[in-house]
């Protein structure tokens, strides 16, 4: 999880950015009143939020459930940031149909979801918030879909002390947690869990990538090993995708002209948890 130290965000109306002016014509004046939380008890809602936990954060992810079969074309989650209310990142959710499991989940790469206090809003394909909840506390979106828009906070948290392995969940309309996760299947009162459970992980290895960030007729290229990476983590956000070695060097010429940081900057956007040294490291 990121504290998001480093990014600067236009701050120009302070904390009344966050506000609607309610205004009262005949004094003249205008009071600043809070927006309207938005959750919901619909079909479609966010069941499970992993963050944070002890060590480098792993497995972050976003789950959400609805009816089987359901199709979310153009829906999105889009997170906001509590310090300034503003969107610092936004998932489009793939053309699916919500598969047999009753449940969808979105990963992230370490860091990819902020520390709170922050929030989450699910967008649907209207571009309506369904959801706008948030961890740690309230906050109100300055800008994006949500904009104006209170959170609604969902009184559980994650902390740098979180075992690994562990989720805030959405059991029968209550939040819980920490607990052990059962991303990829529906929330029950029985998924708590006892010490010594067993997670499934998932290796993704990849190796002699050798720079090849565009497809030809020989190499599939970044955009294609994306998709294939998203693919196995929905399935399992268990799921660690490693390199053993020689990702650069010898590389085409798009890469090796730029010192190679377009296929580092690739492997990053993709989502490469850690990686072994190959010879051509070391060209």
């Amino acid at each position: 999880m990121s504290t998001s130290p480093g990014r600067a965000h236009p701050r120009a109306f302070g904390p009344i950015a966050a506000l609607t002016a309610l205004a009262i014509p005949l004094l003249g004046i205008a009071i600043p009143v809070s927006a309207q939380a938005v959750t919901t008890d619909g079909d479609v809602f966010i069941s499970e939020i992993h963050y944070d936990n002890d060590g480098t954060d792993t497995g972050e992810a976003i789950e959400l459930q609805a009816p089987t079969g359901t199709q979310l074309t153009d829906w999105s989650l889009v997170l906001y940031d509590g310090a300034d209310g503003l969107a610092y990142d936004t998932r489009e959710i793939p053309n699916l149909f919500v598969p047999d499991a009753g449940v969808w989940v979105e990963t992230f790469a370490v860091d990819g979801i902020q520390n709170g206090p922050d929030g989450i809003a699910l967008i649907d394909g209207s571009g309506t918030v369904i959801e706008f909840l948030s961890y740690d506390r309230s906050i109100i979106a300055t800008d994006g879909p949500a904009q104006g828009l209170t959170s609604t906070a969902i009184g559980v948290a994650e902390t740098s002390s979180t075992p690994v392995g562990q989720s805030l969940q959405r059991i029968d309309g209550v939040w819980t947690g920490p607990a052990v996760s059962s991303f990829g299947a529906i929330n029950t009162a029985d998924d708590q869990g006892e010490p010594g459970d067993t997670v499934d992980i998932s290796l993704l290895s990849i190796n002699d990538f050798h720079g090849r960030i565009e497809g030809d007729g020989q190499s599939a290229g970044a955009a294609v090993l994306s998709c294939a990476v998203d693919y196995f983590e929905s399935q399992n956000p268990n799921t660690l995708f490693v390199s053993a070695g020689d990702s650069i060097g010898a590389s085409t010429f798009t890469s090796f002209i730029q010192d190679d940081q377009p296929t580092i900057d690739a492997l990053n956007a993709i989502g490469l948890d850690v990686s072994a040294f190959g010879n051509h490291e070391f060209d």
